[in-house]
């Protein structure tokens, strides 16, 4: 392993980088990090919020978003959120037509490996973005959806949505999402003396 650290990049080489990669990376504080795959049921789940959403949402101000869009936020993240919401016109980073910063709810399924992070410091750069309003996780391992909303005042509550008939009601959008229709051809992992087994 070479002991030489890898040059760090400007914001707009990293840019410049994305834009031709074969893979996707995040980027912050001038590395890039790349994007790990994800399981059969992430993109279930991904695949089934963006029919979803889509389709309630067709016609109105909001359009919903897949990963392939890239996100900026203010403390310099850019990433690709599972799904982002965004209503009225986009709104780019400076200097690029390709980097949105104004999403109004963003979705991410949670994973092993990218539950801490997604949980933890991603939502901390996310709650930076003044237009996001909700944030939603998806657990991978049994039918249940996170809501986080932002309030007057600045805190963030918790409501959740729990088992196959629970419905999940979207305010900030005017949406609901049936996790029915979340979950549809997810194969949850089995449970054996606690533990969950089986992969994502």
């Amino acid at each position: 392993m070479s002991s030489v650290p890898e040059p760090r990049l400007s914001p707009l080489e990293y840019l410049a980088r994305e834009r031709t990669a074969e893979r996707k990376s995040d980027y912050f504080q001038g590395r890039s990090f790349a994007v790990a795959g994800a399981s059969p049921n992430h993109h279930r789940v991904v695949r089934n919020v963006l029919a979803q959403l889509d389709a309630q949402l067709k016609g109105g101000p909001c359009e919903i978003f897949p990963s392939d869009l890239r996100l900026s936020c203010p403390a310099g993240l850019m990433t690709y959120p599972d799904a982002m919401v965004i209503c009225g016109p986009l709104e780019y980073r400076i200097g690029t037509d390709d980097t949105v910063t104004n999403p109004k709810l963003i979705v991410e399924v949670l994973s092993k490996a990218s539950e801490g992070y997604d949980r933890g410091q991603k939502f901390a750069f996310y709650r930076e973005i003044p237009t996001l309003h909700e944030y939603l996780l998806a657990a991978w391992h049994a039918p249940l959806v996170e809501r986080f909303q932002r309030q007057q005042g600045g805190g963030w509550l918790l409501t959740e949505a729990r088992g196959m008939d629970a419905l999940l009601r979207l305010p900030v959008i005017d949406c609901v999402l049936p996790l029915a229709e979340v979950y549809r051809d997810v194969v949850f992992p089995a449970v054996a003396g606690g533990l969950l087994v089986g992969d994502e």
